[in-house]
């Protein structure tokens, strides 16, 4: 962590992390989770899904902070999702939105 003065006791706070501005493993992990416990491979549209790391916030459905370091939204309704939601999603600490509609009731 950096801290910069602006000046009048403001502060500007520089965080980086060990990933080169993508989000951190744990979330890509619960990204990943989702998709595999939910038949993603069969959803409406995988856009980008599965990519190389860096590439998560580029995902169908996935919304990042504007620095794209923390997931914040999944738009994932009417894509077909099947199953349960795993509870490695509960490392998307960030998520503020879910939408999603599954062909069963298991959301």
């Amino acid at each position: 962590m950096r801290i910069w003065s602006a000046g009048a006791g403001t502060f500007l706070w520089h965080l980086s992390n060990n990933w080169g501005g993508a989000i951190g493993p744990e979330e890509r992990a619960a990204l990943i989770a989702l998709y595999d416990a939910t038949g993603g491979s069969d959803w409406t549209d995988d856009s980008n899904w599965l990519a190389g790391t860096g590439t998560e916030c580029d995902w169908y459905g996935v919304t990042c902070d504007a620095l794209g370091l923390t997931v914040t939204k999944l738009l994932l309704d009417s894509n077909a999702l099947r199953g349960h939601i795993p509870p490695d999603i509960g490392n998307l600490l960030n998520l503020e939105v879910v939408c999603g509609r599954a062909v069963a009731d298991h959301w």
